[in-house]
């Protein structure tokens, strides 16, 4: 009993779950998931700060320019010579010696230098090109995002005219169902031509037909609005 409980708390659950997945996008929602999501844009948009960079870079060349050098020697062993003694005290012997260290344990340097850039026609002439791939890259990444909201904008309204479509088919299906049935009966009971029923029956095998074709059309115009939306194809939505 519990089992049979368990079981049918599921079954009633996985609908919930579906409907609790599905996501309701309007036209501008779909767009703005686009914007931020389509893996086209995020190429160009990475090409836009990349020639961004690169003016920067090309500008830096003509800024000042510090360097700051420095090092810091250990001499483990200090050379050492012999000398004579008197050149530094004249009151010792005459031919006394010392052992003197000429240079320290630890010694270093520290080099600073600067330079600026006065005039260099290449220069010039970098930096324009640079900022002018900067405007190519702005411009392509705007054509891009135009591109973008124009196919999401078709293939959002090609889902909405299939589906409209699909409900009339679907409409259409069962009232030819209904009269099928009907009229199948009347020409069983002599009220009606035979004629009748096989012009309704073609009516309704050409609407099923339709309403399968529909229902494919549908299938892919919803995954190709999904794809510029650079969606999951999973993921579902209405």
């Amino acid at each position: 009993m519990r089992q049979l409980g368990l079981l049918i708390a599921y079954i009633v659950t996985i609908p919930i779950l579906a409907q609790e997945q599905e996501m309701g996008m309007s036209l501008q929602q779909c767009i703005d998931y686009a914007l931020e999501n389509n893996e086209q844009l995020k190429i160009t948009d990475l090409g836009k700060d990349d020639a961004d960079a690169q003016v920067g870079e090309v500008m830096a060349i003509g800024l000042p320019q510090v360097n700051i050098d420095g090092g810091v020697n250990y001499n483990y062993r200090v050379q050492r010579s012999i000398v004579d003694a008197t050149n530094f005290n004249p009151d010792l012997p005459e031919g006394t010696e010392a052992e003197i260290a000429f240079g320290l344990p630890y010694d270093g340097n520290i080099v600073l230098g600067a330079r600026q850039l006065i005039f260099d026609g290449s220069y010039f002439v970098g930096l324009q090109a640079a900022k002018t791939l900067r405007e190519l890259a702005s411009k392509d990444h705007i054509r891009n995002e135009i591109d973008i909201i124009e196919s999401v904008a078709k293939a959002y309204y090609t889902v909405l005219v299939n589906t409209e479509r699909l409900e009339l088919l679907d409409r259409n299906y069962s009232r030819l169902d209904t009269l099928l049935y009907e009229t199948s009966q009347m020409f069983e009971n002599g009220f009606a031509e035979k004629i009748d029923v096989d012009r309704i029956r073609v009516n309704f095998n050409n609407v099923r037909v339709d309403r399968q074709r529909a229902r494919r059309l549908n299938d892919v115009a919803m995954n190709l609005l999904k794809f510029q939306m650079g969606m999951d194809l999973k993921q579902s939505i209405a």
